[in-house]
């Protein structure tokens, strides 16, 4: 989260189980992080959104 320049990219052979695994692993991770007032999450389509300098009311 330092680096704005970098992107992480996740790749599957399967993705019927992508909401059940890489996805909830990211949710997992910016909760213990305790990063969470910086991303907003989507389930449809299945994106996670980083904000920087937003504060988490905003968002």
């Amino acid at each position: 989260m330092k680096d704005q320049k970098r992107t992480p990219v996740v790749l599957r052979k399967v993705a019927n189980t992508l909401r059940d695994s890489v996805f909830d692993q990211y949710l997992w991770a910016i909760d213990v992080l305790g990063v969470e007032d910086y991303w907003k999450e989507s389930v449809s389509p299945m994106v996670l959104t980083y904000y920087a300098d937003w504060p988490a009311d905003s968002i």
